[in-house]
């Protein structure tokens, strides 16, 4: 079977010392979990795609020269399918003595020397003792944008993890669990200079953002030797989460400047506590923001008498992602409307569109006598390859923007195709 057909590069991704009786089965299911947690969030970004392929009648994978759109990852039918395949492998190897034999033994990544070479036979890998198990997978982007994802992609996954990367023209590279030795590296971050930590940060991708669990990220951001220049780009850029903003503004060296902008961003968008009083206890921060605290100190008795003058629809903005954390948790969770609602307020319905868990539609309704949520999920309202086309964002930055719920939503809500509840009831 010819690789490469429309892609430039394949990835495989592979853990060993798998068979161990029946404890096997939950290895394959920890296995295929961790891959589809890699695959949204080290690879989401580079166009993963998925060898096409069904399985037969005898539980085998029969594959096509044709590709796949791997993400989303999570719940994706066609890793379902091959999670499937591979634990009934393992079940008829311990149970009924009947072992695998066909073109998923076969993957010899390093091997590929020209366009025309396949490194790979199948979406999945089992070896012939089922001592090792992998999922093959392509992109079209090039090798050196991929190596810094697969180390990435390592800090996620167990030791006895490893990953294999190969181009067309035969450009292999090995990364396996423990050989990156990311937690020494962390243990000794004191010895790092500036342009140890600026390799870091190019080998990870850190210039085009970071996500919520990177231990890294946080460490880079504390160091006094961090280059300014990308403390900056991680508080200012909006490509990483808030508490790589915090750990910036604990950095010993960090400007009065950069102080300065971070209060800003923290007061226009997370009005975070921690960053605050983080900012103005650091010797570098600037004398205009310890004045302008005194005199906020002052004002917010009264602020909060303001607050509570506000009616709830003042109180529940349609974009609920730019207020207040613990408002918003408690708007999307139905607790201020039942606060609300016990207290005697006349009926009312309000409605907002907040991303939490996920991008979601809400609808509260009291009638005075009972409290009903409605919750909408903006991607169930559509097909993947209409998601592949960008037509859920559409929706989202139209509500957004119009604030209000487009017909679609209101469509699902008639249907019944949304999560309703009761709350709360007189």
């Amino acid at each position: 079977m010819p690789a490469f057909i429309q892609n430039s590069t394949a990835i495989a991704i592979s853990n060993k010392n798998i068979i161990d009786g029946k404890s096997s089965y939950d290895r394959i299911d920890s296995f295929f979990e961790k891959i589809k947690y890699v695959l949204d969030n080290c690879f989401n970004d580079v166009n993963p795609q998925l060898l096409n392929f069904t399985i037969n009648a005898n539980g085998d994978v029969d594959v096509d020269t044709d590709y796949l759109d791997l993400l989303p990852a999570k719940d994706n039918k066609m890793i379902n399918e091959l999670h499937k395949a591979m634990k009934n492998r393992f079940i008829n190897a311990i149970e009924k003595d009947i072992w695998y034999e066909g073109p998923d033994n076969y993957t010899n990544f390093d091997e590929v020397s020209s366009e025309e070479d396949s490194p790979y036979e199948s979406p999945i890998f089992t070896s012939d003792d089922l001592f090792s198990v992998g999922l093959n997978f392509e992109s079209s982007y090039d090798f050196d944008d991929l190596a810094p994802l697969c180390k990435k992609a390592l800090e996620y996954l167990e030791d006895e993890y490893s990953i294999e990367l190969v181009d067309y023209q035969g450009t292999y590279e090995y990364f396996e669990s423990g050989k990156n030795n990311f937690d020494e590296i962390r243990e000794s971050d004191g010895e790092w200079d500036k342009a140890y930590i600026e390799k870091l940060i190019k080998e990870n991708d850190y210039e085009n953002g970071s996500k919520d669990g990177d231990e890294l990220i946080l460490k880079i951001a504390a160091h006094p030797n961090t280059n300014p220049t990308f403390l900056e780009d991680f508080v200012l850029s909006g490509a990483h989460p808030i508490i790589v903003a915090l750990h910036v503004v604990k950095n010993s060296s960090v400007n009065s400047d950069l102080l300065n902008q971070t209060w800003e961003e923290n007061e226009k968008w997370w009005n975070n506590d921690e960053i605050s009083s983080t900012i103005l206890g650091h010797p570098n921060c600037p004398e205009s923001l310890k004045q302008d605290d005194g005199e906020n100190e002052m004002l917010e008795l009264k602020d909060i008498k303001m607050s509570e003058e506000k009616d709830i629809y003042d109180l529940t903005p349609f974009n609920m992602d730019y207020e207040d954390e613990d408002h918003i948790d408690d708007c999307r969770d139905g607790k201020f409307y039942i606060e609300k609602a016990k207290s005697g307020i006349e009926s009312f319905e309000v409605e907002f569109a907040s991303f939490g868990q996920a991008r979601c539609f809400y609808r509260y309704i009291w009638d005075d006598a009972k409290l009903t949520q409605i919750i909408v999920e903006n991607g169930d309202l559509f097909e993947d390859d209409e998601i592949d086309e960008g037509l859920d964002d559409e929706t989202w930055n139209e509500a957004i923007e119009h604030e209000y719920f487009p017909d679609i939503v209101e469509k699902a809500i008639e249907d019944g195709e949304c999560e309703v509840k009761v709350l709360f009831e007189k």
